[in-house]
């Protein structure tokens, strides 16, 4: 039996939140949440080793998802970071999709795109 694959889900916006944990359940996805950057610090620091992936906002409450994803890099190098985000993708935004391990999902988002970046990132989970 495969081990499931954890996403942990970075949103400030509790019924974004609700919405893609609910997809992600409906895809046997499990899923941590945390409503901004302190708490999936901590929650990467306390957990980490069960995570697989990271979904985050790009622009949270207290913390760019950016930086978020340069601690992540630090601590945890090679797990995927998804960044979703209802803006257009800036030029910082687009280089740091050039990085490995990198995925963008923009907002609104549907299952099936959902779907689709996750497979993707948990593809380059070792």
């Amino acid at each position: 039996m495969q081990t499931p694959k954890i996403l942990l889900i970075v949103e400030d916006d509790g019924s974004i939140r609700r919405l893609a944990r609910r997809m992600l359940k409906s895809m046997e996805v499990e899923t941590v949440e945390a409503e901004n950057g302190q708490q999936a610090l901590d929650e990467l620091a306390s957990n980490g080793e069960r995570i697989h992936a990271v979904l985050t906002d790009m622009r949270l409450p207290d913390i760019q998802g950016d930086a978020l994803a340069d601690w992540i890099r630090q601590k945890h190098p090679g797990m995927p970071v998804i960044f979703f985000s209802g803006n257009h993708l800036n030029e910082q935004a687009r280089a740091r999709l050039e990085e490995a391990h990198t995925f963008f999902l923009g907002k609104p988002f549907t299952r099936e795109t959902l779907a689709d970046v996750v497979q993707k990132a948990f593809a380059t989970v070792v």
